[in-house]
């Protein structure tokens, strides 16, 4: 589960930097800023569909008999 909560906070994380790119292209008229808040948006809006994925896979319950052996037996159709 701490997986989980870290990767909950690095999404809240590229989520706010996002919302904060996207406040900076709407408000600032300095050409510098505008291109760092571009870069920032783009960073942004590429890191949140992974951690999603991620954080998806995480959130799924373990199964109780992944730590257990098994005995396969292959046998040849007749």
């Amino acid at each position: 589960m701490q997986d989980a909560y870290n990767l909950f906070q690095e999404y809240k994380k590229a989520d706010a930097q996002k919302k904060e790119a996207e406040e900076l292209l709407a408000t600032e008229s300095d050409p510098d800023m505008i291109a760092l808040a571009k870069e920032q948006l783009a960073a942004a809006q590429q890191d949140l569909p992974r951690i999603e994925e991620d954080l998806k896979v995480a959130l799924i319950p373990k199964d109780p008999n992944d730590d257990k052996d098994i005995f396969l037996e292959i046998r040849p159709a007749a």
